[in-house]
């Protein structure tokens, strides 16, 4: 004889039986390093506070030009230093490929560089400024001339380099080649005009810096300002008040050139979901984005976009939010869940949550990758791997009578006084409270009166039998909420007709 299947019914709110099972957050592809160039185009890297440049491992020799990092793919992008219709290079470390992405129209030379926490770089000259995209396609555009609005005109300095804050203001030094006089400005740049504010003269030891060699310019991941010397390879770290120089310690290298990204390690993604589900099983995945940064003013238009795996339902979809961040109200198209947060200040967290129904998942585990995105690509993924059960729940009968053992199917005779046990392992990831188990008597058997029982309960837990109403027995189980990974078992028997 064949069993019918049992059920086991819960009496919470389907969100419930969902956990954080897994977790793991990403960072963007950039990191903390600060990638430096020599004259003759050899990279290195150095992470400070520590000046110490070490050559960076397969790296090919750089194309001539100022440096940038790109902020969301960590590719070092090389401006060409020819002074007209410059070539950009994209260096990708990860893969060691270099690769020509674009052409400035410019027709001076470009000298400083660097990337912003907006997923912006940019590049000046004396005369000329330009923005354009990180990867997969770099869009180059032409921004205001560079003019001062305090201090001698942009067209006084010949040399000097670019980096951009944590709150995306940028900082360039420059220099008189023929005074040797260095100056650090803060920079906005604008469509309608690149504005230069002067912010104070570099100067060592309390004198003037005369030495016009401060071709590089870098911020550390703790938001500190670093120059290299082009001609002794110390490095130093800029008072941004007073322009003060430090020295930190010789770099073992004269790199003239820095490309850097520290801003970027602020914006993170994490994901969970359920570390086990079966057939029927409600699942939740959660995806935060987080900005945890104090010092940065809030991140870019991203986007969270959560690939559900296909064989589960969406049920429902919503984007909650802290700390002031803005999320728009998710779309769904075919298994895809994507939400815009238009605002993800510091401090402030972005959360897009999934609700499902385990419908056709495969036995086995199922991994699925949320992603964190800009305009200019994606940046940060997370993952949560789920294990798929095929059956969470057994039934087993025994023939009383004949002494059979218990399995799951038997030959059995009328008058035959048949034992069934039913099985339920908790495997949603979280407590189930108000949980039932019914089944019911089988065809042509009659149900011994007062048979059915608890076997297994969980300490703390009350099972109470009841029925057969309508041929349907229930187990139901009260109190302590049964843990996942706890066993439930109940029993009942029946006589054949």
């Amino acid at each position: 004889m064949r069993m019918r299947a049992a059920r086991v019914c819960r009496g919470v709110a389907f969100a419930a039986f969902c956990v954080i099972a897994s977790m793991s957050s990403a960072r963007a592809t950039c990191d903390s390093a600060v990638w430096g160039v020599t004259s003759n185009g050899a990279a290195y890297t150095f992470t400070p506070p520590s000046a110490t440049a070490v050559r960076a491992a397969n790296a090919p020799v750089f194309p001539f030009g100022t440096i940038a990092r790109g902020i969301y793919s960590g590719y070092i992008y090389i401006v060409g230093g020819t002074g007209n219709a410059d070539a950009l290079t994209a260096y990708n470390p990860a893969a060691n490929t270099q690769t020509r992405v674009g052409t400035f129209p410019n027709t001076t030379f470009l000298y400083a560089s660097g990337f912003g926490p907006d997923g912006l770089g940019y590049v000046m000259s004396s005369t000329e400024a330009f923005s354009f995209t990180d990867a997969p396609t770099p869009i180059i555009t032409r921004l205001g001339a560079p003019v001062t609005t305090s201090g001698p005109a942009v067209s006084a300095f010949n040399s000097g380099d670019l980096a951009v804050d944590q709150s995306n203001t940028g900082w360039v030094i420059l220099s008189n080649n023929s005074t040797g006089l260095s100056y650090l400005y803060q920079v906005v740049f604008a469509s309608g005009a690149t504005q230069l504010t002067r912010a104070a003269q570099i100067a060592l030891n309390g004198n003037p810096y005369t030495t016009a060699d401060l071709y590089s310019l870098a911020f550390s991941s703790a938001g500190n300002l670093y120059a290299s010397s082009g001609n002794t390879g110390t490095l130093y770290q800029i008072n941004e008040t007073s322009g003060a120089l430090t020295s930190v310690g010789s770099q073992g290298v004269d790199l003239i050139d820095f490309g850097s990204c520290p801003a970027n390690v602020f914006t993170t993604v994490a994901k969970t979901g359920p570390s086990k589900t079966a057939t029927g099983e409600m699942v939740l995945y959660s995806i935060t984005a987080a900005h945890s940064s104090a010092a940065r003013t809030a991140a870019p238009l991203l986007t969270l976009t959560d690939p559900v795996p296909a064989g589960i339902t969406i049920l429902t979809e919503a984007c909650t939010v802290t700390n002031g961040a803005v999320c728009a109200t998710p779309t769904v198209s075919g298994q895809t869940v994507s939400a815009t947060v238009s605002s993800l200040p510091a401090g402030s967290t972005a959360t897009l949550t999934v609700h499902g129904k385990d419908a056709t998942l495969a036995a086995g585990t199922t991994t699925n990758t949320a992603t964190l995105a800009s305009p200019f690509g994606v940046f940060a993924q997370a993952s949560a791997a789920t294990t798929v059960i095929a059956n969470t729940l057994g039934k087993t009968v025994a023939d009383i009578t004949q002494g059979t053992a218990a399995g799951t199917s038997l030959t059995a005779v009328p008058g035959d006084v048949l034992e069934y046990v039913l099985t339920y392992t908790n495997y949603t990831g979280t407590a189930l409270s108000n949980l039932a188990i019914k089944d019911t008597v089988p065809a042509n058997n009659t149900y011994v009166a007062g048979s059915a029982a608890c076997v297994t309960v969980p300490t703390g837990a009350t099972c109470t039998p009841a029925g057969p109403t309508s041929g349907v027995l229930s187990w139901t189980f009260t109190g302590t909420a049964i843990a996942n990974g706890a066993t439930l078992s109940v029993k009942f028997r029946a006589t054949v007709n």
